[in-house]
């Protein structure tokens, strides 16, 4: 090849690369990738967690493909971290849906196939406002997960004896890239706080150290990464399912 041919072979391979040409494009679309990330707080208690999730564009066509899961951490009232990492069951994702509530203007319910989540005694409520991030094509959802407890036949709430408590408030922040499933991303937020009526706290987490300190010993703890499930059981059951487990990670 002459200078003046290989000059002219750079110069196309460089300004290919700079205007990312059609046939380019094309190969590297199907590799596209979306986010989700999700950041949450439980009100009473102070504990937030944020998680993300990165999945194909196609794995977020129609249905989900897989159990969806989110890496992340918490942070306790008391300010100490962990791991977290929150798994939401295939099943369970794909039924889900926001469906809005009768004469509550920007109120919604979490449903899945239609049945009120987590029951229909004491669904979430759920109030959300959505806007795009300027000029681009981000979405950014924001609001509050209620829990609006027991009522009794005249609509007045009521102490759930078994809990001592009437309500339990998660504000949220979902961002995402855009897809169609953003719902998971409060699902999954608020089981990541609140999984099975149990709060994430101070206390778990020191359940979690306290097994760590025992099993690694001199070792010494490198990593407590804190594993919460949802939806396993349902359909299975009166309630969403709901699992929790400490992975422990020792130094070598």
């Amino acid at each position: 090849m002459t200078d003046f041919h290989k000059i002219g072979a750079d110069m196309g391979d460089f300004l290919r690369g700079l205007l990312q040409s059609k046939e380019i494009k094309t190969e590297t679309q199907g590799s596209a990738k979306k986010y989700l990330l999700v950041d949450a707080t439980e009100v009473s208690q102070g504990t937030s967690v944020s998680l993300d999730l990165q999945l194909g564009s196609a794995e977020f066509a129609e249905v989900v493909s897989r159990d969806v899961v989110f890496e992340g951490v918490v942070q306790f009232k008391s300010g100490q971290t962990a791991a977290l990492q929150q798994t939401v069951a295939q099943n369970y994702a794909r039924a889900l849906a926001l469906v809005p509530v009768a004469g509550k203007p920007d109120v919604l319910h979490i449903v899945a196939d239609g049945e009120l989540q987590p029951s229909a005694k004491a669904p979430y409520e759920v109030t959300l406002h959505e806007r795009k991030a300027v000029e681009g094509s981000v979405v950014r959802l924001t609001g509050q997960i209620a829990n609006i407890g027991l009522k009794d036949a005249s609509g007045i709430a009521v102490v759930d004896a078994a809990k001592r408590e009437v309500k339990t408030h998660v504000n949220f922040t979902v961002t995402h890239d855009p897809i169609d499933f953003g719902v998971i991303g409060l699902v999954g937020g608020l089981a990541a706080l609140i999984c099975g009526g149990v709060v994430l706290i101070d206390a778990i987490l020191n359940d979690c150290l306290r097994d760590a300190n025992a099993q690694c010993g001199t070792r010494g703890v490198k990593k407590i990464t804190i594993k919460r499930s949802y939806g396993f059981s349902w359909k299975q059951g009166p309630d969403v399912g709901c699992g929790q487990t400490c992975e422990i990670e020792c130094n070598r």
